[in-house]
């Protein structure tokens, strides 16, 4: 084993052991803490498919503007635009009056 690799793994072991004795010490906390923040920089996302009939006159921008507050707070309506169009296989063609589309809704969890 190289000097570097031997460096690497005290540092590695020596990291463990004062994350170990952290927890130990604040009594989990710091291991809830840890949980909360690796959900914020990683989210989980569900995904809720809503069945829709589309009303005389309606564009793809209505139905996604009127869903957008059942969608994550970080996406854009364009996104939620794209994913109704690609979902319902409606690029380039136009909406119907009557027409049943699937919103593929995003949630964080």
């Amino acid at each position: 084993m190289s000097k570097t690799t031997k460096g690497l793994v005290k540092a590695f072991v020596i990291t463990v052991m004062l994350l170990a004795g952290l927890i130990f010490l604040t009594g989990g906390s710091a291991a809830k803490l840890a949980i909360r923040a690796h959900g914020f920089l990683f989210p989980s996302y569900s995904r809720t498919l809503v069945a829709y009939y589309v009303s005389e006159g309606e564009t793809v921008w209505d139905i996604a503007n009127a869903h957008m507050k059942e969608q994550n707070k970080y996406r854009d309506c364009r996104e939620l635009m794209f994913d109704i169009r690609k979902h319902n296989n409606l690029i380039g063609k136009e909406l119907q009056a009557g027409q049943r589309i699937v919103i593929p809704l995003y949630k964080e969890i």
